[in-house]
């Protein structure tokens, strides 16, 4: 169930309309440097964000059909749409302003590649730890790599008191007993490359994984297919029948992750998980609705198909649930707590609904 109303990017001085009003611009003008071929019409978006009126998808747009949601919104301000819609609809829009039905060619990768080059070396844990919990750890705190918001990256460290919320004990419970692991994944990259050195660690305890991932470029960074298997490769990570990566069209669309709302194949492909990880803030905001901070527990806020493990650094101001303690010290540690990237959480709900 939705406890509140989802954010607006009309909602002046919050997150959702800081993004709308100046990120977004932002990151238009550097893909019209890394991909100048489409520079008039990655522009002319920019403008419509920035002064115009939303416009829809041309009729011709082989996806234009999923996006009626934006319809009512159309001649329209941007900063009239709802924040995850207006969102989701603007990578729908620079995929039709740089061709990729046709060309099939991902804008962002020059983006992504460069962050690629300075992969880490993911080094194998000491015997004596549990590696499990310590793959778990290094994946929440690689969500910081965010090509969307760099300033996240600046923090650096993994420190227990900036979680605001700390379920891991629950979390590590429900990996020890699942056979079928599924992890909806976030960014390509460094976080990527700690999501499959976590994916690695699973497979050697005779696991089963599924990598769920975008099937189109989305968000600037979320990893697609071709992004998992490039970073396998950089990483030397076999692909064994165990292994299954998976990308479907619901998750680069508008719905949320509520169980009412995912497509029946797809919500049996994540029931049949004994547990999934999701990743991230785009991942996080889709299954509580995008809504502004509440204090209701997570578990309740929740409909999905699966038990599940919410790891995220906090890059939106969307929050369910949290240790109140917890939240104080971020608040008095970091004016920004909610945005800025330095805080992590782990949460759990541990069935699914």
């Amino acid at each position: 169930m939705m406890m509140s109303r989802a954010w607006t990017c009309s909602d002046v001085g919050s997150f959702a309309w800081r993004t709308c009003t100046s990120r977004w611009p932002t990151i238009l003008d550097g893909l019209r440097q890394d991909v100048p071929e489409f520079d008039l019409p990655l522009g002319a978006l920019r403008d419509e964000i920035a002064g115009g009126t939303v416009q829809p998808l041309a009729d011709d747009v082989v996806e234009a059909p999923r996006w009626s949601a934006v319809l009512p919104f159309v001649g329209q301000a941007w900063t009239s749409l709802p924040w995850y819609l207006a969102e989701s609809f603007l990578y729908a829009r620079i995929r039709a302003a740089v061709c990729f039905a046709q060309t099939h060619a991902d804008p962002f990768l020059p983006t992504k590649m460069r962050e690629e080059r300075a992969l880490p070396a993911l080094a194998e844990d000491h015997p004596a730890v549990d590696v499990v919990a310590a793959g778990l750890w290094r994946s929440l705190w690689g969500n910081r790599a965010d090509l969307s918001l760099p300033s996240a990256m600046m923090h650096t460290g993994s420190d227990a008191a900036d979680l605001v919320a700390d379920e891991r004990p629950a979390a590590l419970a429900l990996l020890a007993t699942a056979q079928v692991v599924g992890i909806l994944l976030d960014n390509a990259g460094v976080e990527l490359a700690c999501d499959l050195s976590l994916t690695r660690l699973l497979l050697r305890r005779r696991k089963r994984v599924i990598l769920f991932c975008k099937d189109v470029p989305f968000f600037v960074s979320d990893a697609t297919v071709a992004d998992v298997v490039r970073t396998a490769a950089l990483l030397d990570l076999e692909c064994p029948p165990e292994l299954e990566i998976v990308d479907d069209a619901f998750f680069t669309g508008p719905g949320f992750l509520a169980t009412t709302e995912i497509p029946a194949p797809l919500a049996r492909r994540l029931g049949g998980c004994d547990v999934v990880i999701a990743k991230g803030d785009c991942n996080y905001r889709r299954l509580v609705g995008d809504i502004p901070p509440s204090s209701d527990a997570f578990a309740d806020v929740v409909t999905f198909p699966a038990p599940l493990i919410a790891l995220r650094t906090l890059k939106a101001e969307v929050l369910v649930g949290g240790d109140p303690a917890r939240i104080a010290q971020a608040r008095a540690r970091d004016e920004d707590w909610l945005v800025s990237g330095r805080c992590g959480l782990v949460q759990v709900a541990p069935l699914g609904r």
